[in-house]
């Protein structure tokens, strides 16, 4: 690896003159050299996602001992595996169909408490299906 200094790269660069002694000044005292090895770990440390530890496991908002959390729009979701959270009424249907749901297919719960994941408190409608039935509610009309 070749090191540049710092006055070769700002000499070079096409821009006014004024304009390359501000960035001289800014860049002055920065090293271009070779990275230490504690900077080494802590960009190594960031690609693999731990650029938080101060806030991994326990310390971090979303840890869950039992693997549920609420979320702020009031669903349960629970971890599937690890940073894999899905909304548990989904989880719950299609345990009972015995398949994964598309994308299209949603999961409405019948007496509109997204705490309430029994199975038989929840149906398996479509986009269009589910807004009918809400359009419904908000007319007043039993559903």
């Amino acid at each position: 690896m070749t090191v540049t200094s710092t006055k070769n790269v700002v000499s070079s660069h096409p821009c006014k003159p004024e304009t390359r002694a501000k960035i001289r000044a800014a860049l002055r005292g920065r090293s271009t050299g070779p990275r230490s090895e504690e900077t080494k770990a802590k960009i190594r440390a960031t690609k693999l996602g731990h650029s938080r530890p101060d806030v991994a496991g326990a310390r971090n908002h979303w840890w869950s001992p039992t693997g549920r959390c609420v979320t702020s729009r009031g669903r349960i979701h629970v971890r599937i595996r690890s940073n894999v959270w899905r909304a548990e009424s989904r989880v719950i249907m299609e345990q009972a169909l015995g398949r994964r749901l598309t994308s299209s297919e949603l999961v409405h719960h019948i007496n509109e408490n997204p705490l309430d994941n029994r199975i038989e408190n929840l149906l398996l409608v479509t986009r269009p299906e589910h807004n009918q039935i809400h359009a419904r509610v908000r007319r007043g009309e039993q559903s």
